[in-house]
């Protein structure tokens, strides 16, 4: 059953479990007005809003449009887990140079290696509070043949910069309280932030750039005409050249 734009503006925040140790959100106000920019964002999650401060840095004009607020959904909800790499059987390597192309897939696989080590250095960049922990991220395996998978896995990223380090069933007892795993990898660019806390922070930065962020303001429908994109929303619209669209997690 999919929630509503109506439904997700009006449910109450507090029912998020992060929100304890979150800032209050930045003002966000309604979009009431037809605009132009150079960039329109839908969606004002860890995606849409670390796009906006990056293009608002670069000089570009930019509009976040959420139909809420800065990290509502899927972003503030989370298990608040920094482990950076791709999982699952098909996002190895070599299926991103496949499927994307050497350069491309080189580039998506190059991010997804450091994205941990570049999220907490944007985070002490902008000085956002998020009760960041850069301790490792611990993954764990049940036998020696998991193990063997997992750091054979693993083994694949080292060309792009991925860091992990393998624990032996000894010494995992350092990480785990069960003695049950066969061994383990750390992450050790990983760690954990405040979910929500990293969205409002990355919200305020982005706005402090330059970029505007309307919450309330759910995206209706889209149009285009002559190489502008026209996104609307109940009480206004927006006029692109560009149009990220980054919801739908939640």
């Amino acid at each position: 059953m999919h929630a509503s734009a109506d439904t997700l503006c009006r449910a109450p925040l507090a029912a998020v479990h992060w929100s304890e140790g979150a800032p209050e959100a930045p003002a966000t106000p309604m979009l009431e007005r037809h605009i132009d920019a150079d960039v329109v964002i839908v969606g004002a999650g860890f995606s849409g809003l670390t796009a906006a401060l990056a293009l608002a840095e670069a000089g570009r004009d930019v509009v976040v449009l959420d139909a809420a607020e800065p990290g509502f959904a899927a972003s503030g909800r989370n298990a608040a887990h920094v482990a950076p790499m791709f999982w699952g059987m098909k996002k190895t390597p070599a299926q991103m140079l496949a499927r994307f192309g050497p350069e491309l897939g080189g580039r998506m696989n190059r991010m997804a290696a450091l994205s941990g080590a570049s999220l907490f250095d944007l985070i002490d960049r902008h000085a956002i509070a998020c009760d960041a922990r850069r301790g490792g991220y611990a993954c764990v395996a049940r036998t020696p043949a998991s193990l063997a998978k997992l750091l054979a896995g693993l083994e694949a990223w080292r060309p792009y910069g991925g860091r992990f380090e393998p624990v032996s069933r000894h010494d995992l007892d350092r990480h785990v309280a069960s003695p049950r795993y066969a061994g383990g990898v750390i992450l050790t660019d990983g760690g954990s932030v405040n979910p929500l806390a990293l969205s409002r922070g990355l919200a305020r930065a982005a706005i402090a750039a330059g970029a505007c962020i309307h919450g309330v303001s759910p995206a209706i429908s889209v149009s285009r005409d002559g190489g502008l994109w026209t996104m609307r929303t109940p009480q206004g619209s927006v006029r692109s050249r560009v149009l990220l669209v980054c919801a739908g997690a939640y």
